[in-house]
């Protein structure tokens, strides 16, 4: 038989007995919520973003042949006043700046790019006060802080200190138009190549 000391052991083993989670349960539930919290939270989903690809245009050399700077000049002055047009290099109808460009050089069979842009490597650069005539000014287009080249023209004339070139301009002439290097242009002034061999310019 059972003394009453056993009972009272027992009773009081009872009395002292707390309930302890297992570990593993807590470590579980953890791991859960950071599953859950992961797969709500949009910022570990944010989609890449993609990178620009940039433009390039490759080196363009141009055979000008026994053409002579002064040649292009002469024929370039008898488009002043045909109007401009944009992505047209036709004289019956009207010229863009690099229509007009082209359609000069074209004239001695000097094959030229067709868009402005892809004079950006073509001949060599030189600087404002050794520009001369036949040489190919770039500038950008008429936002200037976007350093593309998006107009050109055909320089004419570097004396006494003054710059001018011949160009298809779609600004208040709106046609193939005489222009000299200041003000809005020359803040929009990319650079001057030269596509003559230098012995032309003797």
């Amino acid at each position: 038989m059972l003394s009453p000391s056993f009972f009272l052991l027992c009773f009081l083993s009872l009395c002292n007995f707390s309930y302890k989670e297992p570990l593993h349960v807590h470590t579980t539930a953890a791991n859960r919520i950071s599953t859950i919290s992961t797969a709500v939270n949009p910022s570990s989903h944010k989609p890449k973003k993609k990178k620009k690809k940039k433009i390039t245009y490759p080196p363009i050399k141009i055979n000008t042949g026994y053409t002579t700077p002064g040649e292009i000049i002469d024929y370039a002055k008898t488009f002043i006043g045909t109007p401009y047009r944009y992505a047209h290099a036709d004289p019956e109808i009207g010229f863009d700046c690099s229509g007009f460009v082209m359609y000069v050089f074209n004239h001695f069979n000097i094959t030229v790019p067709r868009k402005s842009t892809y004079y950006t490597h073509a001949g060599i650069q030189v600087k404002e006060k050794d520009a001369r005539p036949g040489d190919i000014i770039l500038f950008t287009g008429t936002n200037k802080k976007v350093r593309i080249v998006g107009h050109m023209g055909i320089m004419e004339d570097n004396s006494d200190g003054k710059l001018s070139f011949l160009h298809a301009s779609s600004g208040k002439e709106y046609a193939v138009t005489r222009t000299t290097l200041e003000n809005s242009y020359s803040g929009r002034l990319i650079k001057i190549i030269r596509i003559f061999p230098a012995d032309c310019f003797n």
